[in-house]
């Protein structure tokens, strides 16, 4: 393989943009204004219809919600209206998070 390129992704969960923006620009939030100085930002969205719960194991897992199948933090069993707790499924137990 060639260079790889390192990529850090920060995901800030129901944090006001404005908020954040008008912070870091005012020297509030110094940390955020110099990541936002030197890379890239931009808004997520959920996928339609599902629980704002879905985004977050595509980015664990690299995984739409199709194979993720983490479509809420509850879920309708199927055929009937009974709620059940999601299980693990193959993607969730190979993924592996470091936090460094």
């Amino acid at each position: 393989m060639g260079n790889l390129t390192k990529l850090l992704v920060i995901c800030v969960d129901a944090g006001d943009p404005g908020l954040i923006a008008r912070w870091a620009a005012d020297g509030t939030l110094p940390t955020f204004r110099s990541l936002l100085g030197r890379g890239m930002s931009g808004p997520t969205t959920n996928p339609v219809g599902l629980y704002v719960g879905a985004v977050w194991p595509s980015f664990w897992t690299s995984l739409p919600p199709t194979r993720h199948r983490r479509y809420c933090y509850r879920q309708i069993q199927l055929g009937s209206y009974k709620e059940k707790w999601p299980t693990r499924t193959p993607a969730s137990r190979s993924t592996t998070c470091r936090v460094c």
